[in-house]
């Protein structure tokens, strides 16, 4: 501040060496400059049963277990090849996430072989380790060897439970299975193990009865988190083909889609489910995901797998989607990122505040420590017509979303990071 008024008149002297100027430099920033930095793992295993009517995710349908066998197998290669090119033996895993795909078709044996094979090349000491997983396929060995190798929290996707919407979804399992599954975590899982259910808001069929019905067997099984996930079509589903192309399937409009996430937060804040980021409750706000917390802050994630998606630094990537092209690569001694994209400091700036305004709260002194400035203070208009209509509250040290935000997070996200795009001169790249 103290050369903000200060007037630069023409002169040979002072020849500049350096900025900051050495009077700003301290001992204590060496600890932060020799500290490893810690990094986020994510593996993609592209296998399931069957193929849900609404994803869109790059997914296989299994035909045998030698294809999981040669996934394992790469994927190991994989992780000994990303230990080596950007040196990270030493660099301490916050977090791991394996999805999917159906990541619990893998037995025991594979698992045992993944995380063997990060033991090897990483440094671990307890992450917080999470395991997606399908209603079929959990059964009490499986769960115990999640127990063994340290998986802490199981995300388990019902989307449903009521069996017609579930049928009609294209998913095999039916809500009985579903809640026997839960029982085998709790039973076997020795109450280590923070369980989530992702529901989706919005399905084919789906109406107040069946979401109320849904919302209140969710709630009675005690899980530690539910995530409610907003329906959406997108052309490679199958419900694209069946609701917008032939029109025999009919999914519920956006405004009734709202009024199910109203109603699922009504009865989530009746029983002490409180909100960690716009779309997931924990009981008493407890058990948040530090996985997805650590991402949405811009943390580095090396991502395995076939498809996944990855960040280090000021680099997105994702690796190749074709199973034949993976293989090969990895047997190459290679990794398989095969595009990417470097984002400069301003983008690295507005992919903070667009990911950050996920969680209930964005954290401005983060922002502040990472970048240099608090945004709100260059686009005070947008933040003052947000907190105005009522969808944030403004703190000293953080924006947080209020009952409406909630409803709304991506759009605060979106309105924050396009002015923000606009304040510092970005016009290339869309938001989404």
């Amino acid at each position: 501040m103290r050369d903000q008024n200060k007037e630069i008149k023409p002169s040979r002297k002072g020849f500049i060496s350096n900025y900051p100027h050495f009077r700003y430099w301290k001992k204590h920033a060496i600890d932060g400059m020799m500290a490893e930095e810690p990094v986020n793992i994510y593996l993609h295993v592209p296998f399931c049963m069957q193929k849900c009517a609404y994803c869109y995710y790059r997914t296989e349908i299994l035909k045998s277990g030698d294809e999981l066998d040669a996934l394992v197998d790469s994927m190991c290669r994989e992780i000994a090849a990303a230990s080596r090119r950007f040196h990270f033996k030493n660099r301490p895993v916050n977090t791991i996430y394996i999805g999917g795909g159906t990541p619990s078709l893998l037995t025991a044996d594979m698992l045992k072989r993944i995380v063997a094979s990060l033991q090897e090349n990483f440094k671990m000491d307890k992450p917080e380790f999470t395991m997606e997983a399908e209603p079929r396929t959990i059964n009490a060995k499986k769960v115990k060897t999640y127990n063994d190798l340290g998986v802490t929290r199981i995300s388990m996707g019902v989307q449903s439970f009521c069996d017609e919407i579930i049928k009609s979804s294209g998913r095999d399992h039916t809500a009985e299975k579903a809640l026997k599954a839960l029982d085998t975590i709790r039973d076997v899982g020795e109450n280590n193990m923070v369980i989530n259910i992702d529901l989706l808001s919005g399905l084919a069929g789906e109406t107040a009865d069946t979401w109320s019905s849904t919302l209140d067997t969710a709630i009675e099984t005690g899980v530690h988190s539910i995530t409610v996930y907003k329906m959406e079509v997108y052309l490679n589903t199958d419900f694209f083909k069946q609701s917008v192309r032939k029109k025999i399937v009919q999914l519920p409009p956006e405004s009734q889609e709202l009024e199910f996430m109203k109603m699922a937060a009504a009865k989530f804040a009746s029983c002490n489910y409180k909100p960690w980021s716009f779309f997931t409750f924990t009981r008493n706000g407890e058990f948040p995901h530090h996985y997805a917390i650590n991402i949405w802050k811009g943390e580095d994630c090396c991502a395995f797998g076939p498809s996944g998606f990855g960040v280090l630094g000021f680099y997105n990537y994702q690796n190749t989607g074709n199973m034949d092209s993976y293989h090969s690569l990895t047997k190459e001694g290679k990794i398989s990122a095969i595009r990417g994209y470097k984002l400069s400091s301003k983008e690295l700036m507005v992919r903070d505040v667009l990911l950050g305004m996920k969680l209930t709260g964005f954290d401005r002194k983060h922002f502040v420590a990472r970048h240099g400035f608090d945004f709100c203070t260059v686009i005070p208009g947008t933040v003052e017509e947000l907190r105005s209509e009522g969808y944030i509250l403004l703190e000293e040290d953080a924006i947080r979303l209020n009952s409406k935000g909630i409803l709304y997070g991506d759009y605060v996200g979106k309105k924050l990071a396009y002015s923000l795009k606009k304040y510092l001169g970005l016009d290339e790249l869309s938001l989404y």
